[in-house]
C-alpha cells in the first residue's frame, strides 16, 4: 500500500525545544510526529517508558550510543486549524 504523507508544517530542531516535529496529513488524518532524546520526550508521553524500555535506554547510553525517541498522535482538523493560525502569526512577528 502507498504511504504518502503531505507535510503541512515542519518545526525544526532548536536548542530550546531539543526536538523536531512535522505535522503531516495521511489518508485524511492529521498527525504530529516528533523525535528527540529520551530525556526530552518521556515527559511529553501519556505513559512513562516501561521498565524494559528504560533499562534498554540505559544500556545503550552506557555503550555510548545515542538514542532518539519518536512519538506521534493524531489531531483533529479544528485543533490543527487553530494551532496553524497561531503558529503562522508567531512566525511572522
Amino acid at each position: 500500500s502507498d504511504r504518502k504523507f503531505t507535510i503541512l508544517h515542519e518545526l525544526a530542531f532548536t536548542s530550546d525545544r531539543k526536538r523536531m516535529s512535522v505535522v503531516v496529513k495521511h489518508k485524511g488524518s492529521i498527525w504530529v510526529i516528533t523525535k528527540g532524546a529520551d530525556s526530552v520526550m518521556e515527559p511529553l508521553l501519556a505513559n512513562p517508558f516501561s521498565e524494559r524500555c528504560s533499562a534498554d535506554l540505559s544500556t545503550f547510553s552506557r555503550q555510548g550510543l545515542r538514542t532518539l525517541i519518536v512519538g506521534m498522535r493524531s489531531i483533529d482538523e479544528s485543533e490543527f486549524d487553530e494551532w496553524s493560525v497561531e503558529y503562522t502569526a508567531a512566525r511572522n512577528l
